[in-house]
């Protein structure tokens, strides 16, 4: 019976972890298709230009740095972004690294940055007052931050604020994820998925909300130097 269980939700935290994957990566590639739409455009006008210039017109120095500009400013915008997102693709290599918490954080929280705009909220992170360095799972731990996000996100209140705050509290990493809501909540679940999540990070978690603000907090042990 127990064996059926645990294969149940290993079967779960593969698919669900596809998910997790599938929802970042579907978010990035159409910002990416929007960075390679818009460098489309800009060479079109520098072919326009190019075309003006053999008969007989003269450009300006102007109207060249500025389509220069933004084709730089796009590129780098995409490189950027692939970049972030080769970062997060490593999290999976090893299931108990050590890395720094806000830097793993910051990286998910951009790679997230589309899903809250679509929502018409902003993803704000506070910056611990000092380095935090956890040795633990790092996908597992940037999933459960994910679905606390995700799950808030659709009951946030518009032009409002998602704040996830870090800092230290004894011998644990805390993650504080607060929100002004403006619908009907439900508990994030505790049972079952997110329970096998947790104990991946060796973490706990707490949640709780009131009519206007509500708070999900997961605690990390920090490791002994």
């Amino acid at each position: 019976m127990n064996s059926d269980i645990n294969k149940k939700l290993q079967e779960q935290f593969l698919y669900q972890g596809l998910g997790f994957c599938g929802a970042i990566t579907a978010s990035v590639t159409h910002e990416l298709n929007n960075i390679l739409g818009t460098i489309d455009q800009l060479s079109g006008l520098l072919e326009d230009l190019a075309l003006t210039l053999t008969q007989g017109d003269v450009a300006t120095g102007n109207q060249l740095t500025a389509i220069s500009d933004r084709i730089f400013k796009q590129t780098a915008r995409g490189m950027t972004l692939v970049k972030r997102l080769n970062t997060f693709a490593h999290f999976r290599d090893d299931v108990a690294a050590k890395f720094d918490i806000y830097d793993a954080v910051e990286n998910l929280l951009a790679l997230m940055k589309r899903l809250a705009l679509l929502k018409k909220v902003e993803l704000i992170l506070t910056k611990p007052a000092e380095e935090i360095i956890v040795k633990t799972n790092p996908f597992s731990l940037l999933e459960i931050i994910f679905l606390a996000i995700n799950r808030i996100l659709p009951c946030t209140k518009k032009e409002t604020v998602i704040e996830v705050v870090l800092s230290k509290q004894n011998s644990d990493a805390v993650i504080t994820i607060k929100s002004m809501h403006d619908g009907t909540l439900t508990r994030l679940s505790d049972g079952g998925y997110l329970r096998l999540l947790i104990s991946h990070i060796s973490g706990n978690t707490k949640e709780s909300f009131d009519d206007v603000y509500y708070n999900f907090e997961l605690k990390v042990p920090i490791p002994e130097r």
